[in-house]
């Protein structure tokens, strides 16, 4: 479903992905761990064609989106939901207005009582039943986080991209998020790439995974396969200090 070869992105000269090569099969997740700024999130941006590559391809359920005009991508961002790091709610607008903001600017043919329908569905699907009225600020980050996975999952996509959908939030909460994703994979047979840096979610909702390391992939592979690695991707995975990890 998802594809990347030899990707190059460059911002002022800068190299932040440096020769990316990764594929996600239909219905499994590919999980994206690394220290902050390691790149994670640009490649996001990339497969979502918010960010234009300098050089490879990126294959989107077959398609090349690298050069497509803004128009053929708006196409091919219906198969993909996208949810973000911190939920990105409208703060004036209720539970029900966010979740199916994207229903009525992308079908404008739906009838109010279908829009209900579809958003009541996903809302019971997330765990989120009867809060249609409630503001975000109303909102603990754990539910913010449901009720962005909803408002993606009102579009039906095929394709799931999610922002480190655990960031700031209690371990308990988190454990809820990560099986919330594994059970989008296996209900709803989407194809998800997961960006994070929670070890704890890495090994719940992972298939496959790749670490990313100033730009470069420098582990990439099954979850055993990943598990199993030294270097610093064992010390990203036990949370070491020993060794040249550089922070930069």
């Amino acid at each position: 479903m998802i594809r990347a070869e030899h990707v190059v992105y460059e911002v002022s000269g800068r190299t932040i992905l440096d020769d990316i090569s990764v594929s996600v099969a239909k219905g499994t997740t590919l999980t994206f761990m690394g220290l902050s700024g390691a790149g994670k999130s640009t490649f996001l941006k990339c497969v979502s064609g918010l960010n234009k590559v300098k050089s490879g391809a990126i294959y989107v359920d077959g398609q090349n989106i690298v050069g497509l005009s803004e128009k053929q991508l708006n196409d091919v961002r219906k198969k993909v939901g996208m949810v973000f790091q911190y939920a990105a709610l409208f703060d004036s607008l209720n539970v029900y207005e966010n979740v199916s903001f994207g229903l009525r600017r992308m079908n404008r043919k739906l009838k109010e009582k279908e829009i209900a329908e579809i958003v009541e569905k996903n809302l019971a699907l997330v765990g989120m039943s009867g809060v249609e009225d409630r503001m975000p600020s109303e909102l603990s980050g754990g539910m913010k986080k449901r009720i962005g996975l909803a408002r993606a999952l009102v579009m039906n996509p095929d394709i799931l991209l999610y922002d480190e959908p655990t960031a700031g939030l209690d371990p308990i909460t988190a454990a809820a998020i990560a099986e919330l994703i594994v059970k989008m994979r296996d209900e709803l047979g989407v194809t998800s790439v997961l960006v994070t840096h929670d070890v704890q979610t890495i090994k719940t909702a992972s298939d496959t995974m790749a670490m990313l390391h100033e730009g470069k992939i420098v582990g990439y592979g099954t979850k055993e396969e990943i598990f199993a690695m030294d270097g610093i991707v064992k010390q990203f995975l036990e949370g070491s200090t020993e060794g040249p990890v550089k922070i930069s």
